[in-house]
């Protein structure tokens, strides 16, 4: 099932974005998508591409937790969000996503997404 769904994320970032494994059953996606409108667009075009893949076998479904970079944010801050947003994701039901809530300091337009797929 983790290849399946790997080959699916790659399958559905653009070649400017990264997908890989983090461990265990999370995989990352970073993106420079620019709006919350479209980082949300895309990550639900994910969620139902995993959902649709492979008709016929075993349904697999996808939580994923999306985070934006704040202006000054470390990698280790940007992923600890990314990571409570997955598990929200995974409370309410799975099979959907949560957006984590920007750090205090952070302007509109960030750089960078991060999203956690488990």
């Amino acid at each position: 099932m983790l290849t399946r769904v790997a080959a699916t994320l790659l399958d559905g970032v653009r070649t400017i974005d990264a997908a890989a494994r983090v461990g265990g059953e999370e995989m990352r996606c970073c993106s420079s998508t620019a709006t919350a409108t479209a980082r949300t667009a895309s990550a639900d075009r994910l969620r139902v591409a995993v959902a649709e893949s492979h008709p016929g076998e075993p349904d697999v479904t996808i939580s994923i937790g999306i985070a934006e970079a704040g202006p000054d944010e470390l990698p280790a801050q940007l992923y600890t969000r990314a990571d409570g947003a997955l598990y929200e994701a995974k409370h309410a039901g799975r099979n959907c996503i949560r957006a984590a809530e920007p750090p205090a300091a952070t302007a509109p337009g960030a750089a960078s997404t991060l999203g956690l797929v488990a």
